[in-house]
């Protein structure tokens, strides 16, 4: 049986789940999962809190993170937005901390702009740093239909244009990760930011990238990634190939009305793989 999960989300630390910490540990242990890994986008928030949570419930607590980083697409495209996962760092590490909080400034200016500009544009908004909020706004003056509109308005290419993503390197994030004790892993391979997806050749060759940069391991027990037929074997073979790291992760976002624990697929049937060697990987 599968007895962990490297991949949890939980609000309001991530803007995008709707389940709190205690409620998806609480789910965890109805489902036998013993030991986790809560992985919010670009923050570590929280995870002291949630550690009280997993030791009051006799779970044990990874530490992690889930971030956006830029990679040049090898292909010739544009540059993708991929996610990777830091694994195992002391969650006390200063440089770590420091790093976040200015990344997370950059993109709380860039949102402010965005605002700022709408304002002078004539759009009856406030001015504000938070993208969930801003969307809020422009839905609340009915300029949108709902947020998933106010979402694509934001993203277009006008607005890109205008005021550009801030880019964190993949190689920056790896090694602040390392130097706080911590291990890097690619998440679900096959798909990008804004679920873009990612062929087969990409991924051999955005890993190749990503070794450079000392990426440590590849997530290759991914809902969205067992759905493709080939492709886990792919990446176990990827993965064996270059030394990597194997992990496997939920990505779970919110708790299902009948407690249904996400993880709990027929993963040991379809595949033939040895699962309690992933258990411990930030440890070797």
């Amino acid at each position: 049986m599968i007895d962990f999960d490297f991949h949890i989300h939980c609000a309001p630390y991530s803007t995008c789940a709707s389940q709190t910490a205690e409620e998806a540990i609480d789910c965890a242990r109805r489902a036998g999962i013993e030991t986790v890994a809560f992985c919010n986008h670009n923050t570590i928030s929280g995870l002291n809190q949630i550690k009280e949570i997993c030791d009051k419930k006799g779970m044990c607590l990874v530490s992690g993170i889930e971030m956006s980083v830029s990679l040049k697409d090898v292909t010739g495209a544009d540059d993708l937005v991929l996610h990777l996962l830091g694994y195992g760092f002391r969650m006390d590490d200063k440089r770590l901390a420091d790093f976040l909080i200015i990344e997370k400034q950059k993109h709380r200016d860039r949102i402010r702009a965005m605002s700022e500009f709408l304002m002078q544009s004539g759009f009856r908004i406030s001015v504000c740093s938070d993208k969930k909020e801003l969307r809020r706004q422009l839905c609340g003056q009915e300029y949108f239909q709902d947020e998933k509109d106010a979402k694509r308005f934001l993203n277009s290419k006008e607005m890109q244009s205008k005021f550009p993503l801030h880019k964190t390197e993949a190689k920056t994030f790896i090694d602040i990760v390392h130097q706080a004790g911590g291990i890097v892993v690619w998440a679900h391979p096959n798909s990008a930011e804004n679920h873009k997806k990612v062929n087969i050749d990409q991924i051999g060759q955005f890993c190749d990238v990503l070794c450079g940069d000392g990426l440590d391991g590849i997530e290759v027990f991914h809902p969205n990634v067992i759905q493709e037929a080939e492709l886990p074997e792919f990446l176990l073979s990827e993965a064996e190939k270059r030394g990597l790291k194997v992990t496997l992760g939920s990505d779970s976002h919110t708790v299902s009305k009948e407690g249904e624990y996400f993880t709990q697929q027929n993963w040991q049937k379809e595949f033939d793989y040895d699962y309690q060697n992933i258990k411990h990987f930030w440890e070797e």
